[in-house]
């Protein structure tokens, strides 16, 4: 392919692309918005700084350009210059064309590194081409994506299936039979928490700073004492966690949640506060969300099982 334009017009043009905020990314912004998906961008933390972040539901989405990527284009050293054929949607300027072809070869060196980082720390990852976001394609793309969103979603929170210990050996005599053969029971952990609203009908998310659990939220509240009644445990907890006083309203649900050390027991109650605004005294952050922001923070899996239910008496309760 001829370049039409001299050198320093091609490098003026191709000074002006964008890396952010490009139309296709725009695009897939825009349809995951509408549908009720949020989101983060660019976020430094993640390997690859994605273009779209979706903790939730541990993906990470890349919207590449296609001549920028290579799409499909094998342009790796492997390949003699000469063998490096232009794809339908990544045309490789003749102008300067060993260039082009070296930095196509870094862009894929680079994304293959970023994905196989992700995929290694349990992340999902969803490659969107240029190519797959015009007007015909658009719709179609974004059906496989969100399938893919659900599809590891489910994957993340389903419970594993338990696998049957099978020997060929002689039991034991009765006499030896005693206690847990093959393991001990999990840990059994009770504890309540405090779906705490707001006059604008918001609920208050707490984030941990602390544990195997760092930089996850929660509903604030706790641990059931010896001898406590759930009520009682969750006014001491949020006066401990937070300063504040609560009333204690409907309960909510109780949630059940295998962790990998323990199972956890929930209680949770609708709270209002009465008296003094909440002062962290153990957690890192704090919000209040409102029912279209829930899913905007990464909850401890035992919250996240609660998000429907809540987000549904967030949205029908009077603010």
């Amino acid at each position: 392919m001829t370049d039409k334009m001299t050198p320093e017009q091609r490098h003026k043009c191709m000074s002006h692309i964008r890396s952010k905020a490009t139309k296709p990314e725009l695009k897939v912004r825009q349809w995951l918005w509408n549908h009720g998906y949020r989101y983060r961008l660019n976020v430094k933390s993640v390997p690859g700084k994605p273009d779209i972040v979706m903790r939730p539901y541990r993906t990470a989405i890349f919207v590449n350009g296609c001549f920028w990527h290579g799409h499909g284009v094998m342009a790796d050293g492997r390949c003699m210059m000469e063998d490096v054929v232009s794809s339908k949607c990544c045309k490789i300027p003749s102008t300067n064309r060993e260039f082009w072809v070296n930095k196509i070869h870094r862009n894929q060196e680079r994304d293959k590194r970023n994905y196989d980082l992700l995929q290694e720390n349990g992340w999902q990852v969803i490659v969107i081409w240029e190519c797959q976001l015009t007007n015909k394609k658009l719709e179609q793309t974004m059906r496989e994506v969100e399938l893919l969103l659900n599809e590891n979603m489910l994957a993340l929170h389903r419970k594993p299936t338990p696998i049957p210990f099978h020997t060929e050996e002689e039991p034991l005599p009765m006499a030896a039979e005693g206690g847990t053969m093959y393991g001990e029971k999990p840990k059994h952990i009770e504890v309540v928490a405090a779906a705490l609203h707001d006059s604008e009908g918001r609920i208050f998310a707490t984030q941990r700073g602390y544990g195997e659990w760092k930089d996850y939220w929660e509903l604030p509240g706790g641990k059931i004492e010896a001898g406590e009644t759930a009520e009682a445990a969750l006014h001491r907890e949020i006066s401990e966690e937070l300063a504040a006083e609560i009333e204690i309203g409907s309960f909510i649900q109780t949630v059940e949640w295998d962790y990998p050390k323990f199972h956890l027991t929930m209680h949770v109650f609708w709270c209002r506060l009465v008296s003094g605004a909440p002062t962290l005294k153990e957690h890192e952050a704090a919000r209040w969300l409102a029912a279209n922001e829930l899913e905007s923070v990464d909850w401890l899996p035992a919250d996240f099982a609660l998000l429907p239910c809540l987000k549904t008496m967030m949205q029908q309760r009077p603010k």
